[in-house]
């Protein structure tokens, strides 16, 4: 367990899962840079798909500076993306 948190500590944001699949220890190290993978990605108002839209995004580096429910927040104050959507950088 030790190693494996060491580990997820040199990347911002990734997990530890034990071996019945529950998360036990996520990296803290935020803020973080990400950019879209491909295509274009809805910014919404809140963490959750039920959220409204507020803009779309396409290229260019974002900074992540809070996670929660797979969302990450823009520094930028726009709102929130679905964080499976892009890559960190």
């Amino acid at each position: 367990m030790k190693q494996a948190k060491q580990c997820a500590d040199q990347y911002a944001g990734y997990r530890v899962y034990n071996t019945s699949g529950k998360k036990v220890y996520v990296s803290l190290k935020l803020p973080y840079k990400v950019q879209v993978k491909t295509g274009t990605i809805p910014v919404r108002s809140g963490p959750a798909k039920t959220y409204r839209r507020v803009k779309q995004i396409s290229k260019g580096v974002f900074e992540i500076t809070e996670e929660k429910n797979g969302f990450g927040k823009l520094k930028s104050g726009a709102g929130w993306i679905y964080l499976k959507k892009v890559e960190r950088v």
